[in-house]
């Protein structure tokens, strides 16, 4: 149970728009290594 309150208050703590931004950018690598 802690590290799941861990992980929800990380996500809470991070800005939306700043999540946003870091996973389309680790999508953008994880297409280059595809190719």
């Amino acid at each position: 149970m802690m590290a799941i309150r861990e992980v929800d208050g990380m996500f809470n703590y991070l800005d939306p728009e700043y999540y946003g931004i870091l996973m389309k950018r680790l999508r953008l690598k994880y297409r280059n290594q595809e190719e």
